[in-house]
């Protein structure tokens, strides 16, 4: 640690007074209060977003369409709904979380389904999943109607 230039000036705790410890250790777990408050204020706004009714009236049909009873058009569900599409399309990362939320994550039911996900990839490549980094079309999918397709002249 020493032998870093920006730590050339730290003083380890055990080489400080009683006092200046305590100081340092309460200082410390302010900081750590206001990180959970800061965290758990995030928490409550997402909830809360979570549970507002669905602005977007296609995707509130779109829900209705598939059956959603309709005290529970919310935000929430238009998550759950994209989430699980994306899994069917085989995402094997948002089919992970879909499993997490219903608390079947277990090891051999992860691995049961990527076998099941990869049996059925119509193009044989190693990797059935779409980029789950890539934005969601308005089918739920990767890469959708909404998406500019790109050219070979770009």
């Amino acid at each position: 640690m020493a032998d870093r230039p920006q730590n050339k000036n730290l003083v380890p705790l055990n080489e400080r007074t009683p006092e200046e410890r305590a100081i340092i250790q309460s200082m410390g777990g302010k900081a750590c209060q206001e990180k959970r408050r800061q965290a758990r204020a995030v928490a409550d706004l997402a909830r809360a977003f979570s549970d507002l009714p669905i602005s977007d009236g296609r995707v509130r049909n779109k829900l209705k369409r598939l059956g959603v009873d309709p005290d529970d058009l919310n935000n929430k569900m238009a998550m759950v709904v994209a989430l699980g599409k994306r899994a069917m399309a085989g995402d094997v990362f948002a089919f992970e979380k879909f499993m997490e939320l219903l608390g079947e994550d277990d090891e051999i039911a992860r691995h049961d389904a990527q076998q099941i996900i990869i049996s059925l990839d119509p193009d044989g490549d190693d990797d059935p999943s779409p980029d789950p980094g890539a934005p969601l079309g308005e089918s739920g999918e990767a890469g959708g109607a909404d998406e500019p397709e790109a050219t070979q002249d770009e």
